[in-house]
């Protein structure tokens, strides 16, 4: 897997194929993140399980686009994930893919201020969002 944390302006990781090492764990993990570049990756899971993108902290700047997240428990956790911007508003090209995820595409929780989700296409879910979070915009909602 991959962790990030801390600033990482100007730091662009991409077309990268990134797998779970275990079966609870994330293929990605962001830990306050400034200022990095998150885009046309795909997340492998351990035996579908874990999350394709754990995001916690303080993540002004950095930007997930054009992922593919598939087969996890869930595709994408923000938990308490402040000033994070999946997908790019305007930009339909830069949203994500999350499918085949066994709990939800999108589990978010706590104070997710300032954070967007945009443009994500949502298949196969079991559902697509779970959300107890506060200050998250997804735009367009769900279906």
């Amino acid at each position: 897997g991959l962790i990030v944390t801390g600033t990482s302006t100007g730091t662009s990781i991409t077309a990268n194929a990134i797998i779970a090492i275990t079966s609870s764990g994330a293929a990605t993990s962001f830990y306050s993140v400034t200022g990095a570049t998150f885009d046309d990756n795909t997340t492998l899971p351990f035996f579908r399980s874990g999350f394709g993108l754990y995001v916690t902290g303080d993540n002004t700047g950095t930007v997930v686009r054009r992922n593919t997240f598939n087969n996890n428990t869930v595709g994408v956790y923000l938990n308490a994930a402040t000033n994070i911007v999946l997908g790019t508003s305007g930009t339909p090209a830069d949203g994500n893919t999350i499918s085949n995820s066994s709990f939800a595409g999108l589990q978010a929780a706590g104070a997710c201020t300032n954070s967007f989700v945009y443009d994500t296409t949502w298949t196969s879910n079991a559902q697509n969002v779970f959300s107890t979070a506060t200050g998250l915009t997804i735009s367009p909602p769900a279906p």
